[in-house]
């Protein structure tokens, strides 16, 4: 994919996502409260935050502007809880 690395740490009263280098992303806040009410436990999700376009190609540079708004955005995560290890798509 063609995105920004995040990690999500889904916890009991809210979900941040953070980049490979430690800094908090303060924006996607669709995104983050999506991820905590998909998921209904704590748990840390490794994977990339882009941006699709209606054919399902990623748009880097909209995403990288924030201009999201008028394309189809999910994040593509493998994720581990306390009792297993999965993988979801969450669509916003």
């Amino acid at each position: 994919m063609d995105g920004f690395r995040a990690l999500a740490y889904v916890g009991e009263h809210e979900t941040r996502l953070v980049s490979r280098k430690g800094n908090m992303y303060k924006s996607f806040l669709e995104l983050r409260a999506t991820i905590h009410l998909e998921l209904d436990c704590e748990a840390v999700l490794d994977g990339e935050i882009v941006c699709l376009d209606a054919e399902g190609r990623p748009q880097f540079y909209e995403l990288l502007r924030r201009r999201a708004a008028n394309l189809s955005s999910c994040v593509l995560y493998g994720w581990m809880d306390r009792t297993a290890s999965r993988t979801a798509a969450f669509l916003t």
